[in-house]
């Protein structure tokens, strides 16, 4: 009996550490934020003026404990999936991606010359065969081309009323199908116009723009450097772009640096981002939308719209 309760006695203490243990990582994904940066950087290459790309984007969960990351250099992507530290993704190793590419050029290699001696084969043979054919067949192969070329034209003077006819039915059929939009998109846009003078879908609507927005500044990145050095070819665009970028100036304020260049055509820069995102937040918005009546309202009329 009291093997049996001591038994029962681990379970038990087993089981409450497990659902402490989930309730402890539940409460880590909804408050602990995923924190993401962006890097990206747009170089011109002198000699050849041609411009090159590179953009990375990491993702990360408490530090170390997981991390996530995209790197896009040199047209060429690299993924990272690391749990601790620990890699998960095995990258290739740059021996075996050079035999890779390698076999690769040598099959295409292959492949083209076999076509090419394919090619050169049957042009001998057609030569053999022309060389070896007597002047006789050669003009009886003539005429009964000359003779083929004249029944084709005779069977399509004969098709042409057959094949007029049925383009003019495809042109009545497409008209007719263009009536039938436009009048599938008047029906369309009455009912959008009926939707939008009622007031419950026009409240919902309202509340939804005023919760996302809420979310979006919440979850909004952070600048933490920018650069970008631009010119053209004509100064006077240069300055009229300057300009336009100078009414934005309240956006970007200090964090990006502007470089005009009035004497060549050039475009530069460089943007590194940063911010979090809390699961909390996102469950936050949707029980708020879920709670309002005219949310509800619009979310069962698109519901019944689909079943329609």
């Amino acid at each position: 009996m009291n093997i049996v309760l001591s038994i029962l006695k681990i379970a038990g203490i087993s089981v409450i550490f497990l659902v402490i243990l989930l309730i402890f990582l539940l409460i880590l994904l909804l408050f602990v934020p995923f924190r993401y940066r962006f890097y990206g950087k747009l170089s011109e290459i002198a000699p050849e003026k041609e411009r090159e790309l590179q953009c990375k984007l990491t993702v990360s969960f408490l530090w170390f404990l997981f991390r996530l990351s995209w790197e896009y250099e040199r047209e060429n992507l690299k993924r990272d999936i690391r749990l601790f530290g620990i890699p998960l993704l095995r990258p290739k190793k740059k021996k075996q991606r050079e035999r890779e590419e390698t076999e690769g050029q040598e099959t295409e290699q292959q492949k083209a010359e076999e076509q090419e001696t394919e090619k050169q084969e049957a042009e001998w043979q057609k030569t053999e065969e022309q060389e070896k054919l007597p002047d006789g067949e050669t003009e009886a192969e003539n005429a009964e081309e000359t003779i083929s070329v004249f029944i084709r034209i005779g069977r399509f003077l004969l098709r042409f009323p057959e094949w007029f006819l049925d383009r003019l039915r495809a042109l009545k059929r497409l008209i007719s199908r263009a009536a039938a939009t436009r009048n599938a998109m008047l029906e369309m846009v009455g009912k959008a116009l009926a939707l939008w003078r009622d007031e419950h879908i026009r409240g919902g609507i309202k509340k939804l723009w005023a919760e996302l927005k809420s979310l979006l500044l919440k979850l909004k990145p952070r600048c933490r450097k920018g650069r970008v050095h631009f010119g053209f070819e004509d100064p006077s665009l240069t300055g009229k772009i300057l300009g336009i970028l100078g009414i934005f100036y309240g956006f970007y304020g200090d964090t990006v640096r502007i470089e005009p260049d009035f004497e060549r055509h050039v475009l530069e820069g460089e943007l590194e981002l940063s911010g979090k995102i809390r699961l909390f937040l996102l469950f936050r918005t949707g029980f708020l939308l879920y709670r309002e009546k005219e949310i509800r309202y619009i979310f069962k009329l698109v519901k019944n719209m689909g079943k329609e």
